[in-house]
């Protein structure tokens, strides 16, 4: 397991010692704090929250606030259940009004069925959408393989144990010609599991076995080297069971996971060009992979990781905060993301996206990933469009199989991530996906964006421009999209509200 300073690791053994269960700190500013504790550090003091019950690890961070003041993210104990932050000099009249939050959710207070925002009934069925006349989620005409490939462990700045390089690879058969590279990197999980239990952390402790979420793309691979894409899905559990505890400046494990996405590209540049004999037997197996076309497919951490990597790739960043030094033998064609964070808040304004935004996410709940469109406006030169696709119905984690309890190896780890009582996404609601359909809806509009982002297909770009059409494969699915960019030009609509006299009337966005 991964090991923390001796400062952080003698106030873990101090907590112990004093118990979770003792009395609650009295808030100054009157009430008890149950779950809250100040404890004493060799280097000053620490803000405690203990939380009832296991926290499961996801990819929102754990935030303490003092009202609506961000006091910071704390670091979790190996049990997932208590977070600890330095309180750098605050005094405890600093602290009232503690809060502890994921992505805009309170995790220390039970949510109200009643309370503000919450629908008492479903909404009714929408009117289907006209359909598209490309849809992206048909098959297309090859054969594929499958195989897996596994390279020496690489060192990371920040981490302390190395990083597995894994991944498994489906491409197509009887193609001809180089075929472009879609690489795909899930999320923050559970990284170890046995049949009864899971944890996080790396590398995973005697008796357990790795969580294989990279393994849970295959239908979205399958589909899209039937369509002539070689794939590949890599690991990320090495970066998942050290991100927790980096130290300050925090990134979440962007950086990390843009080395690791980088460092693969690296390999797969080399397995196109000389050192095609010594690659994989799965590469060799595949056809060459074209490296001037790539798109990179990210999942809540690993949608920030890709967008980071997709950054480093036009700017590489300080030598020694990143783990690959090659060169760039690559061009980034765009980027999809599933229910990404975006902690850094610093789109790839210059490269194509599009983002999934679960319409019943319970982890990245406040769907911050619709910064990578609203965050490149004005940006750049507004040459690449960067579209959104809001799927009703679909919850963080069903769109991957290894985190979806019907289909995971892990199953102890997985579940179903929607809390709350709104009745479009309860588990018995007409308007919930199943976690097939929400898989076929992913998969589908993955296709998409590789058809347009890879092939310049304009036959699929009204399912993500905000045309409002809908592919058929992907019922019943309801996709409601919007985009900017794409060099097109902002046109004012007036409506009965709205009136526009004269010549001079703008469009003013913000």
């Amino acid at each position: 397991m991964h090991v923390r300073s001796s400062v952080m690791t003698a106030a873990l053994t101090l907590v112990l010692t004093l118990g979770f269960g003792g009395a609650a700190w009295a808030d100054p500013g009157g009430g008890a704090r149950d779950g809250w504790e100040i404890t004493s550090t060799g280097s000053g003091s620490e803000l405690i929250w203990n939380a009832p019950d296991r926290i499961p690890p996801g990819d929102a961070t754990v935030e303490f606030y003092a009202g609506d003041r961000l006091l910071g993210r704390p670091w979790a104990a190996e049990d997932q259940r208590s977070f600890h932050l330095s309180l750098d000099g605050l005094a405890a009249r600093d602290l009232t009004g503690l809060q502890v939050r994921a992505a805009g959710r309170r995790l220390d207070v039970r949510q109200d069925a009643t309370g503000p925002g919450t629908r008492t009934a479903a909404p009714a069925a929408a009117t289907p959408l006209p359909p598209n006349p490309v849809d992206p989620g048909t098959p297309g005409p090859f054969a594929t393989i499958s195989g897996e490939y596994r390279l020496p462990d690489v060192a990371l700045p920040g981490y302390a144990q190395p990083v597995e390089m894994q991944g498994v690879v489906v491409a197509p058969q009887g193609t001809t010609g180089q075929r472009p590279l879609v690489l795909l990197l899930h999320g923050r999980h559970d990284t170890c599991y046995t049949s009864t239990s899971s944890s996080i952390g790396w590398p995973c402790p005697t008796g357990y076995q790795p969580i294989p979420s990279y393994r849970g793309y295959l239908q979205a691979q399958q589909l899209l080297a039937s369509q002539g894409y070689v794939t590949v899905s890599i690991s990320a559990n090495g970066v998942n069971g050290q991100d927790g505890v980096l130290t300050p400046p925090d990134d979440g494990g962007a950086q990390a996971r843009s080395s690791l996405v980088r460092l693969h590209l690296g390999h797969w540049a080399d397995w196109a060009g000389a050192g095609r004999a010594g690659a994989p037997d799965v590469v060799r197996s595949a056809p060459v992979a074209d490296m001037s076309r790539v798109l990179l497919m990210g999942h809540s951490r690993g949608g920030e990781g890709v967008n980071r990597a997709a950054l480093d790739s036009l700017t590489p960043p300080p030598a020694a905060q990143d783990g690959y030094h090659g060169a760039v033998l690559w061009q980034i064609r765009g980027t999809a993301h599933i229910g990404p964070t975006s902690l850094g808040q610093d789109p790839a304004a210059d490269v194509p996206s599009m983002t999934i935004l679960p319409g019943c996410d319970g982890d990245i709940s406040d769907l911050q990933g619709e910064m990578y469109v609203d965050g490149t406006r004005g940006v750049s030169r507004g040459f690449a469009l960067h579209s959104a696709a809001y799927v009703n119905g679909a919850n963080h984690n069903f769109f991957n199989t290894e985190w979806t309890p019907a289909q995971a190896v892990a199953r102890v780890a997985a579940f179903d991530d929607y809390i709350g009582h709104d009745p479009t996404c309860t588990s018995t609601s007409a308007n919930r996906l199943t976690y097939q359909q929400q898989q076929t809806a992913g998969a589908t509009y993955l296709a998409a964006a590789a058809r347009l982002f890879l092939d310049g297909d304009d036959g699929v770009r009204p399912l993500l421009d905000g045309s409002g059409f809908r592919a058929p494969s992907a019922d019943p699915a309801r996709v409601l999209t919007h985009a900017v960019g794409a060099n097109r030009t902002g046109l004012l609509v007036p409506s009965s509200s709205v009136a526009v006299s004269g010549t001079g009337a703008r469009l003013c966005q913000h």
